[in-house]
């Protein structure tokens, strides 16, 4: 947290005497204030460059498409926090600057360097390449203490920085959530970048910016120009309750003012300095009136002929909200630079199209299905759908196959007292209540008894439930959010679940990939593991060794990442800490999957006589069979499909997966991808052929 007076006396020391008080000083700051006194910057100077006409104008000509895509979102969040937003290139080149204030050319059209204006968020951020935040007292020179500020950085796939986002307010600190906003802001440019042409389809609605809107504590509600509600935030969205019922951009906001005030009064009326307007919202359902203070309001154009009025407003009454901070460091998750402190990971392409479905997904309340074999981590995505939501209820999880089927009814529904013997006195509510304004996740949702899917259907329609023992219905609002490891389709066509259940549920649907497809995830999956594990079991934290790293990225995982946590888990208390963990910790099965490059005693791949043992077992058996017969026709994984030569070819394909088997020198996923297929194809093939993989164990003197 910022301590002001004790980060000013930090400060002072430091420039003093080159001491950091490191119970006061973050990390990265104190990195910074020392590059800084390195280079010789002057705490006390006030210089800044000047701008650079004719290297702005080239710059610009040079980033034309970047401009198109960050131009939109920098508008709007300018007007959400009314704050200076500005972009840079990889060199620290502002080459755009958008301000609230009237004339503010202090760094637009200049390189904004640490060795000449000292530490801020924008200098910080090309080396740390993570999101940052820099306040008042950190700042190095005493010309720019007054700041806060915040910058998140674009990375690219090789983790090569290439610019970042900024935000800066000279005045006032930036809220708590204004680093997740920087965030959100360049993942939803990069997402118009990567557009291309399509880029103004993209920004056809206001629900493109409803990620930025739902990350504020504030109520936040954009018009159009003739007042019709585009979007409201979920701070907003009780008082213009149903707005998303009515088509996009149809509905007035005339529907929902009291009769104090009407459109006209709340998109044109001055307002004052420290005086703000107070706008009469119709109470549901009662007689009466809310109150909200309208605090800003500005209309942007986005420069694809479409202007909204954006409008932020305070609550009459204080009301607590809980926002993550991103201040300090956050866990891995989603990526190696995502910001959400949710429970998945990963940086695979085959993850990265999860993570970018669930980012587009979240914010809209629509049922979410998500499918993957046991292991892959349905409930962590449901968890992450849930935290960017910004949904302001809880998540509540039920495991629709862990519950006895006499009380799933009560579970779920909830009940009034005596409704059966053995009831709580009191009734009790289920767990869609419990999840009133927030999620509810139905795990294994294949296991719900065929009767009790009626009635959720019901509850999902109609958004209420009656508790058993009650004739009264509960309105409620939840999204609902369901996994399976079965095939929904087949439980369909065998009467075991109900299509309508199935259709109301899958409005989206999530294909988690096997663990076995996501390449390279298994490293970053097994340190987070090793960082997690080692904290809560008491253990220093320290790198898990190379050739173990080895073995972990080679083995198939048929259990997923659960079964990788566990195996983590089981050597850090067998080793004491990550870097004792040898080979012999694992599993022999795991432990024989390291590749012969390993200097370690362990299993090497030898292929030797394996085309004669092959044959000879062909010969016993009456010859190979045929791949096209096999009843699964091949695809034990879906999208799998026989890479392989047709009958007839059997001999050429079976001395071409040994060359390459030994080419690659046992690594199987190096083979599998020279076939172009995943490394569980290649073991079902191979043993459709009937090659075996004969181990032996060598010592490297």
């Amino acid at each position: 947290m910022y301590d002001r007076k004790r980060l000013a006396e930090a400060w002072r020391t430091f420039v003093t005497t080159g001491v950091v008080d490191e119970d006061v000083v973050r990390p990265e700051i104190a990195r910074s204030w020392r590059r800084c006194r390195a280079a010789g910057v002057n705490p006390w100077s006030s210089y800044y460059p000047s701008i650079d006409e004719a290297l702005l104008r080239e710059k610009r000509k040079k980033y034309a498409h970047s401009l198109a895509a960050n131009t939109p979102i920098m508008r709007v969040i300018m007007a959400l926090l009314e704050c200076n937003v500005s972009l840079m290139d990889q060199e620290n080149f502002v080459f755009e600057f958008i301000s609230p204030l009237s004339y503010y050319p202090r760094t637009f059209g200049t390189y904004v360097l640490e060795e000449e204006v000292g530490t801020g968020n924008a200098t910080v951020v090309p080396y740390e390449k993570k999101p940052v935040r820099v306040e008042g007292f950190e700042q190095y020179r005493s010309i720019a203490q007054t700041y806060s500020g915040v910058s998140a950085p674009f990375i690219d796939a090789n983790k090569k920085y290439f610019g970042a986002l900024n935000f800066n307010d000279p005045f006032n600190p930036l809220p708590e959530y204004a680093l997740d906003m920087c965030a959100m802001g360049v993942d939803l440019a990069n997402e118009l970048f990567s557009a291309g042409r399509s880029l103004n389809a993209r920004l056809s609605t206001a629900e493109f910016f409803a990620p930025l809107a739902n990350l504020m504590d504030e109520p936040v509600l954009i018009l159009d120009l003739q007042g019709h509600v585009l979007l409201a935030n979920s701070a907003m969205r009780s008082y213009v309750a149903g707005y998303e019922d009515f088509s996009y951009a149809s509905q007035s906001i005339d529907a929902y003012l009291s009769k104090k005030t009407n459109a006209s009064y709340l998109m044109r009326e001055p307002i004052k300095d420290g005086q703000p307007l107070a706008i009469s919202f119709k109470a549901p359902r009662k007689k009466g009136e809310r109150t909200l203070y309208l605090v800003r309001r500005r209309s942007i154009d986005l420069g694809n002929g479409l202007t909204y009025v954006v409008c932020v407003f305070k609550e009459s009454a204080k009301t607590a909200k809980v926002v993550v901070s991103r201040t300090s460091e956050p866990k891995v998750m989603g990526r190696a630079t995502t910001r959400e402190t949710v429970n998945y990971i990963g940086e695979s392409d085959a993850w990265m199209k999860v993570d970018k479905l669930v980012r587009k997904i979240a914010p809209i309340k629509a049922n979410v299905l998500i499918l993957g074999e046991t292991g892959t981590g349905k409930e962590g995505v449901a968890r992450a759908i849930h935290a960017m939501s910004g949904r302001k209820g809880n998540f509540i999880a039920i495991n629709c196959g862990a519950i006895p089927r006499d009380l799933f009814a009560a579970e779920l529904f909830g009940y009034e007292r005596g409704a059966f013997t053995g009831a709580n006195e009191s009734g009790a509510p289920g767990k869609i209540e419990a999840a009133d304004g927030g999620t509810l996740f139905l795990d294994e949702i294949g296991e719900m008894p065929l009767d009790l899917q009626v009635g959720l259907l019901r509850v999902i329609q109609d958004q209420s439930v009656t508790r058993l023992g009650s004739t009264e219905a509960r309105k409620f609002d939840v999204r609902f959010l369901a996994a399976t490891n079965q095939d929904v389709r087949s439980l369909i066509d065998s009467q075991k679940f109900r299509a309508d259940l199935y259709y109301r549920l899958s409005m989206v649907e999530i294909e988690l990939p096997p663990l076995r497809r996501r390449d390279g995830d298994v490293r970053l999956l097994a340190d987070y593991f090793n960082k997690d594990l080692s904290e809560s079991l008491q253990l220093p934290y320290t790198p898990l060794p190379e050739d173990v790293m080895e073995a972990l990225q080679n083995y198939t995982w048929r259990g997923n990442v659960r079964e990788l946590r566990n195996i983590v888990e089981r050597t850090l208390i067998m080793a004491g800490e990550g870097a004792n963990v040898t080979l012999d910790d694992l599993p022999a099965h795991i432990a024989n999957s390291v590749s012969t490059g390993s200097k370690f005693v362990g299993p090497a791949l030898n292929m030797s006589g394996l085309a004669q043992a092959s044959a000879k077992k062909t010969s016993t058996q009456g010859g190979a069979k045929n791949p096209s017969s096999d009843a699964h026709g091949e695809k034990g994984e879906k999208g799998d499909v026989d890479a392989f030569a047709p009958k007839g070819e059997a001999n050429a394909e079976r001395n071409r997966i040994i060359a390459l088997v030994e080419e690659h020198g046992g690594n199987m996923s190096k083979a599998a991808k020279a076939l172009g297929i995943s490394r569980n194809t290649l073991y079902k093939r191979m043993e459709q052929l009937h090659l075996r993989v004969k181990v032996e164990v060598v010592i490297d003197e």
